[in-house]
């Protein structure tokens, strides 16, 4: 769950390295919402795509514990 968590959120290095890419190519969603708040300065925007983020990786989180069930067995 941490790796899934984690491999949605690359921020630094697609910040750091590309800068969203040309024509926004290698843009991710946590790149989206950090340009959209501080260089767009549209937070309100920002706020609400991080909220639906959170919902996503909250119902990911859930299937994966649902799922998790028929993975691990516990003896």
């Amino acid at each position: 769950m941490i790796s899934l968590i984690n491999n949605l959120q690359v921020f630094d290095q697609v910040w750091v390295m590309t800068g969203g890419g040309p024509a926004g190519a290698t843009s991710v969603v946590v790149e989206q919402i950090v340009r959209h708040a501080f260089s767009y300065g549209q937070m309100g925007y920002a706020a609400a795509m991080s909220l639906v983020f959170f919902v996503a990786l909250l119902a990911l989180t859930a299937v994966q514990f649902r799922l998790q069930r028929r993975w691990v067995n516990y003896v």
